[in-house]
């Protein structure tokens, strides 16, 4: 497993480095996790695997799959992970680009378990002091 995400972190980076700059991160994250989704089924994966069918054939399952969350740059990526039979990288490209996105954005993210349910005002209370406690994050 570490394996591909080892192959998987200079994808993300670079679709990460990318976004950024054109500013279109929520779109690539629309189309990454989409693309994560669609090849996380044992189906498809099995199809993406298959050495009949060709590189282009795989291309074109997936971009009429995200045809809905397409982002400009996303057809280079999914060609390039055809071409070099990476396609079964999505899920933990997905995974790495949204762990890059968070640490750009100086986001934490926080799961709190209560017995009760929370007042608006306990939830504004652990915001504040979380905040006051990783200072620059949200």
């Amino acid at each position: 497993m570490a394996e591909i995400v080892t192959i998987a972190r200079p994808y993300a980076k670079a679709v990460f480095a990318h976004s950024s700059f054109v500013h279109s991160e929520p779109e690539w994250s629309a189309f990454l996790n989409k693309a994560a989704l669609i090849s996380s089924d044992a189906s498809m994966a099995e199809v993406f695997k298959n050495p009949a069918v060709s590189a282009e054939e795989k291309v074109s399952i997936v971009s009429d799959l995200t045809e809905d969350v397409a982002v400009e740059g996303c057809d280079a990526l999914i060609k390039t992970l055809a071409h070099f039979k990476r396609l079964t990288a999505l899920q933990p490209i997905a995974t790495e680009f949204e762990s890059l996105l968070a640490e750009g954005h100086q986001a934490l993210e926080v799961t709190i378990a209560s017995a009760y349910p929370l007042e608006a005002e306990e939830i504004q209370l652990l915001e504040s002091k979380l905040k006051s406690r990783y200072r620059g994050k949200t």
